[in-house]
């Protein structure tokens, strides 16, 4: 993972995970850094297992293995839970538990046994 938004403790490197709609964000996420320490920025669905697993190993094969998951997606949807259409409901869902979930289970299987990955110890 490329270095990114400023120097990184114990020289870790950053990437960026985007959902493919927010496309036309990109290019003002890889604006904000300072010169020369742009993250590498990937678009999924990361509801979406598959989708997931995939990027994820992308990331692996082009950068190494993850040290750690800092999941900043959230979403909300401005009506009440009686109002809401279950296709909104699903989709708040999707990318405020899936996602998160989806993510830190496709990087677990690539830490080592002592990495502490999504506040899981492994034994």
């Amino acid at each position: 993972m490329n270095t990114g938004f400023g120097p990184a403790a114990g020289g870790l490197r950053v990437a960026a995970i985007s959902h493919p709609s927010q496309a036309h964000r990109r290019s003002r996420w890889q604006g904000q850094p300072p010169a020369g320490s742009t993250p590498p920025v990937y678009r999924a669905e990361l509801a979406n297992f598959g989708a997931s697993a995939t990027v994820i190993a992308q990331l692996r094969q082009a950068h190494g293995p993850a040290a750690g998951v800092v999941n900043a997606a959230s979403i909300t949807r401005d009506t009440s839970l009686r109002k809401m259409a279950s296709a909104a409901w699903r989709t708040v869902l999707g990318v405020n538990l899936d996602s998160g979930c989806n993510v830190c289970r496709s990087v677990e299987t690539t830490c080592s046994p002592t990495n502490d990955v999504c506040g899981q110890r492994r034994a």
